[in-house]
């Protein structure tokens, strides 16, 4: 069969509400109606063994004919009326009337076997993918080989047909067509049927009041359940994020006080350039206001060199050997001494000098 089974969504919740229910002890489950009633029914030549299955508890309802045609009487009648109350009709047909078959598949082919399948039955089988009914059972995957194993259950149509047609004409219309086990004797039937050959056809669900009352239940457990999950770690986000929140407020008072300590530290740097180069400033001004006291006025400078204790004068004067006396009797010199000769200037009355004195900047004691 090609028919889509039912989505991801629908599965896990289905495979969730039976283990909730698997989880319930039997007694409680036929208590409250919960119990999955299942009609089996085994095809074996003509005649078919009928059992019906309340969760764990079998009853032998024993061997009937199974009817040829329609208006055949036979004791069909029991089973239709108990086929029409139960939640289930599993119908299974001896092993050596289907077709089986182990196969290796890749396994990437994994997510979608029934395709792959599909496609590879006329290799597989006798029969092309449109004449039969299959369907299969994942048996192993093996990582290190990057293979899959799956056991192939195939039937004609036509066959299939035939019984279902033969079953419908005494009541009894199977939910799911499966094959005999080894150990049909000792195991209830497990929900999903594996292999069902009748395809993914949705079986019908138990409707009475109670069983609707428990599926509420189940889905407010569920809802308490992922509560009970999802609020610590609700939990936790918020006061992660608070913890978040307050580690980038700390930070950025962190930069704001490291910026504002290299502003601190841009100013003391400023000011002190400032304090530095004001005092210089004073020194020159204190020295240039010291020479014009003890200069003479025939006397004049060309060229004046101040650095932070020295400083260097070049200029004329009416008498330039007095100049280095002058200067040498100051309290803001000392040190003084000619770095050339006194040179008469030609034709100009005065002498060129060129003077250097160590600058005290105060009086001397």
């Amino acid at each position: 069969m090609s028919r889509r089974g039912p989505g991801p969504v629908r599965r896990f919740f289905d495979w969730w509400l039976g283990e909730l229910k698997g989880l319930l002890p039997h007694a409680l489950k036929r208590l409250v109606g919960m119990a999955n009633r299942t009609l089996v029914v085994d095809l074996v030549s003509e005649q078919m063994r009928v059992r019906l299955w309340r969760g764990d508890r079998c009853q032998d309802l024993g061997w009937q004919p199974l009817l040829r045609e329609a208006g055949q009487e036979g004791g069909g009648g029991d089973v239709a009326a108990l086929a029409a109350r139960v939640d289930t009709r599993l119908v299974r047909v001896p092993r050596d009337q289907v077709l089986v078959r182990d196969v290796v598949l890749p396994l990437a082919t994994e997510g979608n076997l029934r395709e792959v399948l599909g496609f590879e039955m006329d290799r597989l089988t006798p029969f092309k993918v449109g004449q039969v009914a299959y369907d299969y059972i994942k048996r192993q995957r093996n990582i290190a080989d990057g293979t899959v194993k799956a056991r192939l259950y195939v039937v004609p149509k036509e066959r299939l047909r035939f019984w279902v047609d033969r079953l419908k004409m005494m009541g009894i219309h199977p939910s799911a067509l499966s094959v005999i086990p080894d150990e049909a004797d000792l195991a209830a039937p497990i929900i999903p049927f594996q292999p069902n050959l009748l395809g993914d056809r949705e079986i019908p669900r138990v409707t009475s009041p109670s069983s609707r009352v428990l599926r509420i239940l189940a889905w407010l457990i569920l809802l308490l359940a992922t509560t009970a999950v999802l609020l610590p770690i609700w939990s936790q986000y918020r006061y992660i994020t608070r913890l978040e929140q307050a580690i980038a407020q700390v930070r950025a008072d962190v930069m704001k006080s490291r910026q504002l300590s290299a502003q601190r530290k841009q100013v003391f740097e400023d000011y002190r350039f400032v304090r530095r180069h004001r005092a210089v400033a004073y020194r020159v001004i204190d020295g240039l206001k010291e020479l014009t006291r003890v200069l003479p006025d025939d006397t004049w400078l060309n060229r004046l060199q101040v650095n932070r204790d020295w400083i260097g004068m070049q200029g004329e004067s009416a008498d330039g050997s007095k100049v280095l006396s002058l200067i040498e009797n100051s309290p803001l010199f000392e040190q003084t001494r000619f770095v050339a000769p006194v040179v008469r200037v030609p034709g100009r009355g005065t002498d060129r000098f060129n003077v250097r004195a160590r600058f005290v900047g105060k009086k001397k004691t």
